[in-house]
């Protein structure tokens, strides 16, 4: 509901809603494949193609808004959020860098607590920047 509240930044806040509402589907893979396998797909395709058409209906605003996003101050924030979500706790969870390190039975343990905490990093540096964001004096 920001984007209504910014419309100098309306399409960019409609693209990085999109962007982490994907992010939430695919975080609740596992609910999801309790209906089918594979389910968490249908969803987060929905979400990015509504996303991208609502936002490339309006390109020359679009990239207005994502260039004013950018230059937002709690962009970094944000932006770092979702490197850490998306790069660095993969990275930190491929279990070829957890078995040689750890003995046989707690190095899926380990990995799995790595990888929790760094996406929940990530997850709480995104939510801080949208709340800079919402309670930002104009």
């Amino acid at each position: 509901m920001e984007s209504r509240r910014r419309p100098d930044m309306r399409n960019a806040l409609i693209l990085a809603g999109g962007l982490t509402g994907c992010m939430l589907i695919r975080e609740q893979d596992y609910l999801l494949d309790m209906l089918v396998h594979g389910f968490w797909k249908w969803p987060a395709i929905s979400l990015a193609a509504v996303c991208l058409l609502c936002t490339a209906v309006r390109l020359r605003e679009t990239i207005s808004s994502l260039a004013r996003f950018i230059r937002w101050r709690y962009f970094p924030m944000f932006l770092t959020g979702i490197v850490i979500v998306l790069a660095y706790s993969r990275l930190f969870g491929m279990s070829m860098l957890w078995k040689p390190l750890l003995p046989e039975d707690s190095w899926r343990t380990a990995k799995n607590a790595i990888e929790e905490s760094s996406e929940l990093l990530g997850y709480t540096l995104m939510l801080i920047s949208a709340c800079l964001l919402r309670f930002e004096k104009k």
